[in-house]
C-alpha cells in the first residue's frame, strides 16, 4: 500500500496538451522562450493572464460595492485627514548647509 501512495505522488502534476497558435506569435514565443522552452513560457503567460483576470473582478467588486458612496467615506475619513495635514512650508527646516529638510515631529 505504501508503493501505492509513492507512485502516486512521484506522478508529474503537469498534463500534456495540444494548441494551435499563429505562426508570428509562435515565432515570438520561440525568440523569447530561451532555455526554459515553450511550456514554461506558456503557463507562466496563462498563470500572468488569470492573476490579472482575478485582480480586475476584484476591482470591478470593490467599485460596484462603493458606487455613489463617496460623500459618506468622504465624511468619514475627512476628519482624520484634516488632523494629519500640515502645509508644506510647516515641514521643512533649513540647515546650516543652507539646504533644507523635513522637520522631525514631536511625538505626543
Amino acid at each position: 500500500m505504501a508503493t501505492r501512495l509513492a507512485r502516486k505522488k512521484s506522478q508529474p502534476t503537469r498534463k500534456p496538451v495540444q494548441v494551435s497558435l499563429d505562426r508570428d506569435l509562435l515565432e515570438q514565443v520561440d525568440k523569447q522562450t530561451g532555455e526554459r522552452g515553450r511550456s514554461a513560457f506558456i503557463s507562466r503567460a496563462i498563470r500572468l493572464l488569470l492573476r490579472a483576470q482575478r485582480e480586475k473582478a476584484m476591482g470591478d467588486q470593490l467599485r460596484a460595492a462603493y458606487e455613489g458612496k463617496g460623500d459618506e467615506l468622504w465624511a468619514e475619513v475627512k476628519p482624520w485627514i484634516e488632523e494629519q495635514s500640515w502645509s508644506p512650508e510647516d515641514d521643512l527646516v533649513e540647515t546650516d548647509a543652507g539646504a533644507s529638510r523635513p522637520r522631525q515631529r514631536e511625538r505626543g
